[in-house]
């Protein structure tokens, strides 16, 4: 079932009360000079239609069009890019390890031996050249993958700023799901139809997502420049809804939010190895006590911190000034290590 948006929906008009049709007041229509009514025909809307057409710019869907023929030709540029990229740096290093091997027989042959033949060192300075010429074919294919990527992020920009979509939404600040939702920054939330489309565009994402077999066990930002720019164009093409968005970033929200969940679910089960960096939460999760909130723990061991502190420092100034500055200072640091102590015992006891 799609239960993607085909066109908007239509508007119904809300009539007041005791107005209808027939008392209406209509707005005067042109005359002529005789005083006779004209009302424009339907060819002469037509050809001003057609006028507008053909002196005016594009059409909307024409222009959109287009620009997704362009970033898919620089998608394909970039994948054989990268594909003759890959293949310049093996036989880069498949000739490295070569010439290292050569040079390891040379350095093991004993002081008594024979010196390295002419016909070995010609061989060996052939692979130093062939090696050269590797590394500046592979700088070569660099700079233009690079020189790719500059142009589809210019022709991303000529996108956002050229107003392709006269009603396309841009990405909110701040972080999707702490300070903003996708559902409602997408303009698909408040009603049960629109919650249908939202689910039916995840849903969507997701199969399209496991189709194009990202590598959703590591983050969205390790991911292949050229495979998220390949799924974005796949995306528009398959859901046109998401055309509306500058830059993806709708699709792109989405789907990094289905990775992250699932990665969750596989480091929860321990189908999946935990990232080094995310180690320590479990030590710091072990040592928390599940019997009270921890946020009422911290907000009351911090209440606890700050009422000790401050009658310290009250009672030290009162001492201060009974003892005239003389051992009260003395007293004071001693009393000041006894009610650290028992705020430290507070902490605990909360914890």
């Amino acid at each position: 079932m799609n239960l993607l948006p085909t066109s908007p929906p239509a508007i119904t008009p809300v009539r007041r009360p005791g107005v209808t049709k027939s008392n209406k007041t209509s707005a005067p229509n042109r005359s002529d000079e005789n005083g006779a009514e004209k009302t424009p025909t339907k060819s002469a809307r037509t050809t001003r239609a057609d006028a507008r057409k053909a002196g005016g710019r594009p059409p909307l869907q024409d222009k959109v069009n287009e620009n997704d023929a362009v970033m898919q030709a620089i998608v394909t540029r970039l994948a054989a890019l990268e594909v003759d990229l890959a293949k310049e740096r093996a036989e880069k290093q498949d000739l490295a390890r070569t010439l290292a091997e050569i040079e390891d027989q040379a350095d093991s042959n004993p002081a008594g031996d024979e010196a390295p033949s002419d016909e070995l060192k010609e061989y060996m300075e052939r692979i130093e050249q062939e090696l050269e010429e590797e590394r500046a074919r592979c700088t070569d294919l660099e700079e233009q993958v690079r020189e790719q990527l500059a142009l589809a992020d210019e022709r991303i920009f000529q996108e956002a700023t050229e107003g392709v979509a006269e009603n396309s939404i841009v990405r909110p600040r701040g972080t999707a799901g702490q300070e903003w939702g996708i559902q409602m920054a997408m303009r698909l939330g408040g009603s049960t139809r629109k919650g249908e489309v939202y689910k039916g565009i995840q849903c969507q994402l997701r199969d399209l997502a496991i189709s194009a077999q990202l590598n959703w066990e590591c983050e969205w930002a390790n991911i292949s420049t050229v495979d998220k720019a390949k799924f974005f164009c796949v995306a528009r093409d398959k859901i046109p809804f998401l055309k509306r968005f500058h830059n993806d970033w709708a699709t792109e929200e989405i789907v990094k939010q289905y990775f992250k969940n699932k990665r969750k679910t596989y480091y929860k089960n321990g189908w999946l190895e935990v990232p080094g960096k995310y180690k320590h939460l479990k030590d710091t999760s072990a040592k928390r006590n599940p019997s009270a909130s921890r946020v009422k723990r911290v907000k009351a061991a911090q209440a606890a911190n700050v009422r000790c502190r401050t009658r310290v420092h009250r009672d030290n100034a009162g001492q201060e000034e009974a003892d005239g500055g003389g051992d009260g200072a003395h007293d004071s640091d001693v009393e000041m290590e006894g009610t650290n102590e028992v705020c430290v015992l507070v902490v605990f006891f909360l914890n």
